[in-house]
Order: C-alpha cells, then sequence, then structure tokens
C-alpha cells in the first residue's frame, strides 16, 4: 500500500515531523471515504504511534495550516470528522502565512455554559417587578364585592347555573353510591358465596368417593373466589398428579401445588 503526499507538504519547514507523520495517516485513511477521517483519537493515536495529548496539539497545528479541519461529533475520544483541505493548506504555505492560533480541539470538548458570558443579565431583566399590571400595593384594594367581580345572582343567562363545576368535596359526595346501590351490591355478594358454598358441600362428597383412602392427601382451598385443590406430602402420598388435574378439570376447578396468599383452606 502506498500513500501519495504532495511535495509542498513533504518541503515544508512549517510542518513539523511529529505532524508530518499525523498528517500522512490521515490521508490514508481518508483516501478510502472522499477526504474525511471518522477515528476516534484512541485508534488515531494508536495508528499514529504518539499520545492522545500529542495528537491533540498536532491537530491544533495542522487545523492552523489550514490542512485539516475538524468538526465535533459527540465526544471527541470517540469520533470526529476531520477532512483533508490540502489544497487550500499548499497555498497556505506557499503565500508563506503564519498560522493563526485555531480554536484547542479538546479530548473532554463538550459545550459549557460560561456565567461571565451569560445572555441572561440579572441586572438587564425585561421583566420588572416594579411595573407589575397588578402590583403588590394593589392586593390590597381586591374586594370580592367589587363590581367587577362575577355575580350569580347577576348573570345574563341564569339557565346556565345549574352546569357550574361544583368543588372537589361536593362532586365527590355526588359521585358516592346511594343507598339502594349499596345494598343491591352487598345482595349480590351474598348470593355469589352462597352460590360458592354450595358448589363446596357438593365437591366433598365427589371428592371422597374419587379418591378414597388417598382423599386425606387432597387438599381443599378458596382463594380469590375460586375453588381449588392440591396433593399433600409429594411422593410418599402416593397420588398420581396427573390424575388428580383431570379431576379439577372436569369439575371445573384449579389444581396448583402453588401456596397463594390470602387463601382459605376448606376442611374435608
Amino acid at each position: 500500500m502506498f500513500t501519495k503526499i504532495p511535495t509542498e507538504i513533504i518541503k515544508s519547514k512549517q510542518i513539523s515531523n511529529l505532524e508530518f507523520r499525523v498528517l500522512s495517516v490521515l490521508i490514508m485513511i481518508s483516501s478510502y471515504n472522499n477526504g474525511h477521517s471518522y477515528f476516534g483519537s484512541f485508534r488515531l493515536s494508536d495508528m499514529c504511534g504518539i499520545g492522545r495529548v500529542a495528537l491533540r496539539k498536532a491537530l491544533n497545528n495542522l487545523v492552523n495550516l489550514h490542512l485539516v479541519t475538524v468538526t465535533q461529533r459527540g465526544s471527541f475520544s470517540r469520533s470526529n470528522d476531520i477532512f483533508l483541505t490540502l489544497q487550500s493548506g499548499i497555498e497556505f504555505l506557499q503565500s508563506g502565512g503564519i498560522a493563526k492560533k485555531a480554536p484547542t480541539v479538546d479530548l473532554n470538548d463538550s459545550p459549557s455554559v460560561d456565567l461571565n458570558d451569560s445572555r441572561v443579565d440579572l441586572n438587564d431583566s425585561r421583566v420588572d417587578l416594579n411595573d407589575s399590571p397588578i402590583k403588590i400595593k394593589d392586593l390590597n384594594n381586591l374586594n370580592l364585592n367589587n363590581k367587577n367581580t362575577v355575580d350569580l345572582n347577576d348573570s345574563p343567562d341564569k339557565t346556565n347555573l345549574n352546569h357550574h363545576i361544583a368543588p372537589a368535596d361536593v362532586a365527590a359526595g355526588l359521585s358516592m353510591p346511594c343507598g339502594e346501590q349499596v345494598a343491591a351490591k352487598n345482595l349480590a355478594k351474598e348470593e355469589c358465596a352462597g352460590a360458592q358454598a354450595a358448589k363446596i358441600q357438593a365437591l366433598l362428597p365427589v371428592l371422597n368417593e374419587y379418591f378414597g383412602e388417598l382423599r386425606p392427601w387432597i387438599q381443599i382451598f378458596e382463594v380469590n373466589n375460586k375453588i381449588g385443590i392440591r396433593v399433600l406430602g409429594g411422593r410418599i402420598s402416593g397420588v398420581d398428579l396427573d390424575v388428580v388435574k383431570g379431576f379439577a378439570a372436569r369439575q371445573n376447578i384449579i389444581f396448583s401445588q402453588q401456596q397463594y396468599a390470602g387463601e382459605r383452606i376448606i376442611a374435608a
């Protein structure tokens, strides 16, 4: 692999050996990307065989010589757009121009806020407390009985008075269920509990007959208004779990070996 370097750059005395090395690497990299290099400082310094501080100084001088431009793309340590401007730099070198100090490329460069250069001057605030439309001293003159206040008895359209927004406590009272609603809800709960108890009573003899002597190893429980069964004792019970699962499916109840918070154990 070969890298072409303009003769003007090789002969220039304004470019140090370190800067020449960095520029040569940039020329090699950018030849694959239309003059652009997007390498981060870690990889670029490694390719040049120098430290990051030396790389920063070399890039600053190359920017001063108009040979490259550096566009920040987030953190300098990760990636930047370093673009070669060799023709502009060669013309600058041929003119005998003296490099002007360019903004330093900082490895930890990030937008900063200078408190000494703030655009907001507290001494030049456009908001003047003394020029407020309602001055503090005028607050004492506010009166709820003032003619400028809205009087419900003086409303142009008195039919809209029933549509005003009620205070929070009033609205809460209006949304509370009435006595009939509470009674109906309690009655529904009692009917549901009665149906559940009847189902359990009907299940017990079926369970006793189906499992026979293995019945003591079968536990009945109730959780979230659902009836369920589980096997106690594990393997020593001698109960086949698949048999219990099939029984639960036929009886439309749940089978679970897990214990639930708030469950109620139903005695035989």
